[in-house]
């Protein structure tokens, strides 16, 4: 059973098509087994999603450079409401080193709370 280790905010951007959104996202990380799961999520704008022609997936670039691949996959429709909720694969991290490594928005959502 997985426990819920903590959850965090970052600043970032969207990339679809060579046009970028500035976004916030939201990093929750699990601990099961002795690894830790890491899920990134954000609510983009359904208007902007579909002007420069989404399909699937869009880039997440965050604030320390690194890239992940967004899908979509709330079900077939993404006409319906005004935001649209965009996920990426998780991320497993074998150690807590890792994790704060690969994840920095962790460490420093903890050491706020201090």
């Amino acid at each position: 059973m997985s426990e819920h280790i903590e959850n965090a905010d970052g600043e970032g951007q969207m990339v679809i098509a060579n046009k970028r959104l500035p976004v916030s996202y939201r990093v929750v990380a699990l601990r099961d087994a002795g690894q830790y799961e890491v899920q990134v999520s954000l609510q983009a704008p359904r208007e902007w999603l579909l002007e420069p022609g989404f399909g699937q997936e869009a880039m997440l670039e965050r604030e320390n450079g690194q890239r992940m691949i967004l899908t979509y996959s709330d079900g077939p429709d993404i006409n319906r409401g005004r935001n649209v909720t965009l996920k990426c694969d998780p991320v497993i991290c074998a150690s807590r080193h890792e994790l704060v490594e690969l994840f920095p928005e962790i460490d420093i959502a903890r050491m706020h709370r201090m």
